[in-house]
């Protein structure tokens, strides 16, 4: 599992080229991204078949 603390500063090669980095050469269960300076910025995904798939909130707040 992969939890990426990401910014604005760098939020657009956590999101793109890491998170691809991730999802095809380490083949990383999970990945998430948090950005503690904006806390509605985040999102999580789920490695199956091959790609990541975004995981739905299950509850304001939390993912499922």
């Amino acid at each position: 599992m992969v939890i990426e603390l990401s910014s604005e500063s760098t939020a657009e090669a956590d999101r793109n080229h890491k998170k691809k980095i991730y999802q095809s050469r380490l083949k990383v269960d999970g990945y998430f991204w948090f950005d503690p300076f904006n806390p509605e910025d985040w999102a999580g995904f789920d490695h199956r078949a091959g790609e990541y798939l975004p995981l739905e909130p299950e509850a304001p707040g939390r993912l499922g």
